[in-house]
C-alpha cells in the first residue's frame, strides 16, 4: 500500500431548472456550496479538487438545462456566488 486514494465522481447539479426559469436558481446555489463544504471539510486529508466542465449553458449539450456556473452572457449565477462564499469562510476561519 502506498497511502493514495483515488476517488472518481461526476456529479450535474441542475435541480431541473430549465428554458429559462431562474426560480430555483437558489436551490442550486445552496446544492453547489453543500458539495463545496464537504469537500472543504476534509482538505486536511490530502489534495481535495472540484473543476466544471462548462462555462455557460450554450457551451452544453443541452443549453436549455442551465446548469451551468455562468450564463450565456457571462454573469455570475447564485450557484458561483455560493461557492465563492464557501472559499472564503473556508481561508478566514
Amino acid at each position: 500500500e502506498i497511502g493514495v486514494r483515488l476517488v472518481g465522481s461526476e456529479m450535474c447539479i441542475r435541480d431541473r431548472i430549465k428554458d429559462g426559469d431562474t426560480t430555483r436558481e437558489t436551490e442550486q446555489a445552496e446544492t453547489y456550496g453543500k458539495v463545496t463544504s464537504t469537500l472543504l471539510k476534509h482538505v486536511h486529508e490530502g489534495v481535495v479538487g472540484i473543476s466544471f466542465w462548462n462555462v455557460r449553458d450554450e457551451d452544453t449539450p443541452n443549453e436549455k438545462w442551465m446548469g451551468c456556473l455562468w450564463d450565456n452572457a457571462g454573469r455570475a449565477r447564485p450557484g458561483y456566488e455560493r461557492i465563492k462564499q464557501e472559499l472564503i469562510n473556508h481561508i478566514t476561519q
